[in-house]
């Protein structure tokens, strides 16, 4: 493996509990997902809450992976946005492993305007890994 993507529909609250964010999805939290004040493995506490939803074929290309979330994505979460503006976030979550001296990732003008479209944010957080034996 030179390179692996994992991408996530993230849905953060600064008020809800996880409870009541997959309440109001319809859909329960996946890996990765955490109430506000629970503990991160640095000792610190969340800051806000976490629902996660992540796609079902890390292997898949990042298009792919992108495609799936968004045509997955719970119809509440625009109810969410358009209720609670300042409260809800929503952001496609972009991890970039990589073993190379640099990696680089395309994001079409599709995917660019479907994002911007539905108000989801993308953040893209690239990690270099160490090879194994």
């Amino acid at each position: 493996m030179r390179r692996k993507t994992e991408v996530s529909l993230v849905v953060t609250s600064k008020r809800m509990s996880l409870a009541e964010l997959a309440t109001a999805l319809g859909r329960p939290p996946q890996a990765g997902s955490h109430d506000k004040g629970a503990r991160h493995p640095s000792g610190k506490s969340w800051d806000v809450t976490i629902w996660r939803a992540n796609s079902l074929d890390p292997s898949a290309a990042l298009e792919v992976q992108s495609v799936q979330l968004l045509n997955d994505m719970p119809s509440a979460c625009a109810d969410l946005l358009a209720t609670s503006p300042d409260d809800i976030t929503v952001t496609l979550d972009v991890a970039v492993y990589f073993l190379t001296p640099y990696s680089s990732s395309i994001i079409s003008p599709a995917m660019i305007s479907a994002l911007a479209g539905k108000g989801i944010q993308l953040e893209i957080t690239s990690y270099p890994i160490e090879p194994t034996s």
